[in-house]
């Protein structure tokens, strides 16, 4: 499911998500889960699917 929000929330923002200078940076981000809502980017995302990214996307997912 991570990697499925991770692909919405670059095809919906035109950018990638998790960037560094190293794979090490790239993945420390990754660990961290610092993800910005895709409304911060692209404005026109309806805040359903937002919340459906963001859920994909969180540190520890709630159950469904």
């Amino acid at each position: 499911m991570f990697a499925c929000g991770i692909l919405l929330w670059e095809l919906l923002c035109g950018e990638k998500l998790f960037t560094g200078d190293s794979d090490y940076a790239v993945l420390d981000k990754v660990r961290m889960g610092l993800v910005p809502e895709p409304r911060s980017r692209n404005p026109r995302c309806p805040p359903e699917l937002e919340k459906v990214i963001l859920k994909a996307l969180a540190k520890r997912p709630k159950p469904a």
